[in-house]
């Protein structure tokens, strides 16, 4: 295997990646920035997708268009489903895209993760112990941001983690004929509500005063507050986590 593309969504997710790979050199393909790493044998490009499926999926197809590639991993943090701690390494065999706002309903189709990464993925958690375990994903377009709203999806759709973009990736990914997979890490718990509702600053139509109205309420109530805190707390711990896996598992891939 010699080229390898991991896409997070954020600059933090991002930087998690980063430290595993040591030294890093700016470049574009195409019009999209990206970082790239040699290790060994292994030619490792770091891209910032973009928060949600739409630019995500919209990034992952440029890209895999454009060159060949022998893996994808959808890579960041994500929301444990399944009553684990934070921080704890959720590495996809599937992912399920859940409908859109405002879309019809199912039937949904699971998207298979491949299955020699699948393997190396799961040997490297049970090799080094880290705490992590093997499931499948939902992925939406929409911050599952209550702990009852968590519950409602677990509950209907099944499923040991959420995120937003690994569908979308995955998709792309079996277009183009790419192994894929899913890395990422809990930063945030089924029984977790965040301190605030997030679809307001990913939805292109809000008004800078909705947002501005989210920040104030934020900054005078103890218990968001202490949300944001807890969800910093959680993301640094997820973060460190994945540092921690990718250093290990990008030398198997060579």
């Amino acid at each position: 295997m010699h080229r390898v593309g991991i896409f997070a969504a954020t600059t933090w997710e991002i930087k998690a990646v980063q430290a595993a790979l040591g030294s890093c050199e700016r470049t574009r393909l195409g019009t999209i920035p990206c970082l790239v790493s040699h290790c060994g044998g292994l030619w490792v490009y770091l891209i910032q997708s973009g928060i949600g499926p739409t630019v995500a999926g919209a990034v992952a197809k440029q890209l895999l268009a454009e060159a060949r590639w022998d893996a994808v991993v959808s890579a960041g943090f994500a929301c444990d489903l399944s009553q684990g701690r934070a921080g704890a390494l959720l590495i996809g065999n599937r992912v399920r895209a859940l409908p859109r706002a405002g879309g019809a309903a199912g039937p949904w189709s699971d998207i298979p993760s491949d299955g020699a990464l699948l393997a190396q993925a799961g040997s490297v958690l049970a090799r080094y112990q880290f705490e992590g375990r093997i499931g499948p994903y939902l992925s939406s377009d929409r911050v599952l941001w209550t702990s009852a709203q968590k519950r409602a999806v677990a509950e209907l759709f099944g499923g040991m983690a959420f995120d937003m973009e690994s569908a979308a990736l995955a998709e792309a990914a079996r277009a183009y004929t790419v192994p894929f997979v899913i890395v990422r890490a809990a930063s945030d718990l089924l029984d977790d509500t965040l301190p605030m509702d997030f679809n307001r600053w990913i939805d292109p139509g809000a008004s800078w005063l909705l947002k501005a109205g989210e920040v104030t309420s934020l900054l005078f109530s103890p218990k968001r507050c202490s949300r944001l805190l807890r969800l910093h707390r959680q993301s640094r711990e997820a973060a460190a986590q994945l540092t921690g896996f990718f250093e290990r598992f990008l030398p198997v891939l060579v």
